[in-house]
């Protein structure tokens, strides 16, 4: 009896644990999606985070940060110029693969500039125009697109691409 007694202890304990641990995993972590106002152009400064330009029916961001006690994401649309920025909040942070924004637009063509230091960069049916995307550790890719006056620069990562 004793013995069962101790173990349906253990078990709860083990219990509590499981869900302090879960808990302080969820009040970490933050998704949003919100819609924003028509931009033609878009600036970039991120440093551990994949980003996704998709051409779609309305404009909207969306992000998914793992330690918001660590990082942030600000972002605005200034005369038609949408900036997004990562700002890392503890200098020993260390990135997470589920870190994303994925930014949404009505435009068919866009600017693009930015520079990332580890993260992929995702553009999909937009066509860009004088535009300059650069990572440190990252794959850039083009799917269905048209480029103008384009560069993309990557150190450690592949360029791939599809379209005109």
């Amino acid at each position: 009896m004793k013995k069962g007694f101790i173990i349906l202890i253990i078990f709860i304990l083990v219990c509590i644990a499981g869900g302090s641990f879960l808990a302080i995993h969820l009040i970490r972590n933050i998704e949003v999606n919100e819609g924003i106002e028509n931009f033609t152009s878009v600036n970039l400064d991120l440093t551990s985070m994949d980003v996704k330009i998709e051409k779609s029916s309305e404009n909207a961001i969306s992000y998914r940060l793992q330690d918001v006690k660590k990082q942030k994401l600000d972002y605005s649309v200034d005369d038609g110029v949408l900036t997004v920025k990562e700002i890392i909040l503890d200098k020993h942070f260390v990135g997470h693969d589920d870190n994303e924004v994925i930014i949404y637009t009505t435009n068919d063509s866009l600017i693009v500039n930015g520079n990332l230091v580890a993260g992929d960069v995702e553009i999909q049916n937009v066509a860009l125009k004088d535009s300059r995307v650069t990572s440190v550790s990252g794959d850039i890719s083009i799917e269905n697109g048209n480029l103008n006056n384009c560069t993309f620069v990557t150190t450690s990562g592949d360029v791939e691409f599809d379209g005109q």
